[in-house]
C-alpha cells in the first residue's frame, strides 16, 4: 500500500502530535508537512522527524499550493489526515488521479453537514462521543498511544514526597474547554486546609477568569520539546473538561503511568479508565458541528476526590496501574494491524460521494440539531462567561 499522510508543521498541539506519531508509525509512502505559519510552536528538530516530507505553506486564504499538491498526490493508493486536509479542493484533487482519502475527524468540528466542500472518501472517530453526528459510515477508529516514548514502570515508580497532580491546558480552547476554572477554585478550597501540590501547565498566559491569584497553585507557561516529557515526576492529571472526544493528555499521561481523573460522562467513562467525579449538565454551546452539550464539576467534589487520592496510598497505586494496562493495550503496537486493516478497506471500498453536490449528501440522514446532555442532571442552560475573579 502506498499511504499518503497529512501532517501539521508544529509539535506542541494535538493535530501536530497526533499526525507527527502517525508518520512514525504507519510507515508512509509520502508525508505532505503543511506549514500553517506556527512558528513559535516548532521544536527544534520537528523537520529532521519526518523521513522525507513534502512541505507546502498555507495561504491566508486556507488553500494549499496546487500544482504542488496534485505533484505529491501521483503515485498514492490512499491519504489519511487528521481533522482537515486544509485544502478540501486535495479530495477532488486525489478523486480524479483515483486515490482515496480518510479523514480521523473529531466531531465538534465536523462541517460538512451544513457547508458545502468536498468530502473525503472515508470517516473515522476517534472515540464514540457525538459517533451519531457523523456520516452514517463513520467507522469508530482509536487513536493509539507512544508507548514506547515513555518511562517503564520500573523507571516510572512513584517517588516519596507528597503526591503531585497535574493539571494540562495547552492552548486554552474556547468554554474553558479543559476545566481550568474549576480547578483552580478547587485547588483553592484545599488551601483552607492542607494545600495539594497542584500545577497548571500552558502555553500561554491564562485568561483572567481562570488565572489564580494566589500561590496555591503553580503554573508554568511554555512547552517542553518533547510532549512525552511532560508528565514526568506527576503522579496524578486531573482534567475536568467540559466537553470534548478525543483526549491526547489523557491517553498519554496513562502511557506515562498516572491515574487520571476526569467527569463521569461521555467519552470518558468509556473510552479511559478515569478516577470518576461526577458532573452536571451547565447548558450548550455553538461548535462548528452545531451545538455541543458541557459538563460541569462542582470544585468540592472534585478536591474530595483529589483528597483522597493523596490521602491512598493503595488505590492511586490501583489507578496507576489500570492507566499502564489500557496503555499496553492501544499503544501502535497492539494497535497497528488494526490501522492497516481499516486502511485496506478504504481503498477497496466504495468512493465517496461527488464533492460540492447540489445538496449535502448527508443530509437526508436525520442528526439531531442539538446534542443530549450525555445524561447528565440539569443543571442550567448558559454560555460560558467565567464566574467572575478568583480569590
Amino acid at each position: 500500500m502506498n499511504l499518503g499522510l497529512i501532517c501539521r508543521m508544529e509539535g506542541t498541539r494535538g493535530i501536530g502530535i497526533q499526525s507527527f506519531e502517525m508518520a512514525q508509525h504507519l510507515d508512509p509512502a509520502k508525508v505532505l508537512l503543511v506549514d500553517v505559519g506556527a512558528h513559535e510552536q516548532y521544536p527544534n528538530d520537528l523537520l529532521t522527524r519526518y523521513q522525507n516530507a513534502t512541505v507546502v505553506p498555507m495561504a491566508p486564504d486556507g488553500t494549499l499550493p496546487e500544482r504542488m499538491v496534485r505533484r505529491w498526490i501521483h503515485g498514492l493508493d490512499v491519504i489519511a489526515f487528521v481533522e482537515t486536509c486544509y485544502d478540501w479542493h486535495l479530495c477532488m484533487w486525489a478523486r480524479e488521479q483515483g486515490v482515496r482519502t480518510v479523514n480521523h475527524q473529531n466531531p465538534e468540528f465536523y462541517r460538512h453537514g451544513t457547508h458545502r466542500l468536498p468530502h473525503p472518501d472515508a470517516w473515522w472517530a476517534p472515540t464514540t462521543w457525538r459517533l451519531n453526528h457523523l456520516p452514517p459510515s463513520t467507522v469508530h477508529v482509536p487513536v493509539p498511544v507512544a508507548l514506547e516514548r515513555f518511562k517503564p514502570p520500573s523507571v516510572r515508580e512513584r517517588r516519596s514526597g507528597p503526591v503531585r497532580f497535574l493539571h494540562p491546558v495547552g492552548k486554552f480552547a474556547m468554554y474553558d474547554r479543559a476545566g481550568t476554572e474549576t480547578f483552580v477554585r478547587a485547588c483553592y478550597l484545599a488551601s483552607r486546609g492542607k494545600p495539594l501540590d497542584a500545577t497548571i501547565t500552558c502555553l500561554h498566559e491564562l485568561p483572567h477568569e481562570c488565572a489564580p491569584g494566589g500561590d496555591w497553585v503553580n503554573v508554568k507557561i511554555g512547552g517542553v520539546e518533547n510532549y512525552w516529557d511532560a508528565y514526568d515526576g506527576y503522579d496524578v492529571l486531573v482534567l475536568p473538561r467540559r466537553y470534548g472526544g478525543l483526549s491526547l493528555p489523557t491517553q498519554e499521561a496513562m502511557a506515562a503511568g498516572l491515574a487520571v481523573v476526569m467527569p463521569d460522562v461521555s467519552p470518558n467513562t468509556d473510552c479511559w479508565p478515569v478516577v470518576p467525579v461526577p458532573a452536571t449538565f451547565a447548558g450548550r454551546v455553538p461548535m462548528p458541528a452545531g451545538q455541543v452539550s458541557l459538563a460541569e464539576v462542582n470544585p468540592t467534589q472534585l478536591v474530595e476526590v483529589m483528597r483522597r487520592l493523596a490521602g491512598s496510598p493503595r488505590e492511586l497505586s490501583e489507578w496507576r496501574e489500570r492507566s499502564r494496562v489500557w496503555a499496553e493495550a492501544h499503544s501502535w503496537e497492539a494497535l497497528l494491524p488494526r490501522y492497516m486493516t481499516e486502511l485496506q478497506k478504504v481503498i477497496d471500498g466504495p468512493p465517496s460521494p461527488p464533492p460540492i453536490a447540489d445538496h449535502d449528501p448527508f443530509a437526508a440522514r436525520p442528526r439531531p440539531r442539538q446534542d443530549s446532555p450525555d445524561e447528565l442532571p440539569r443543571r442550567r442552560r448558559v454560555v460560558y462567561q467565567g464566574r467572575g475573579a478568583l480569590p
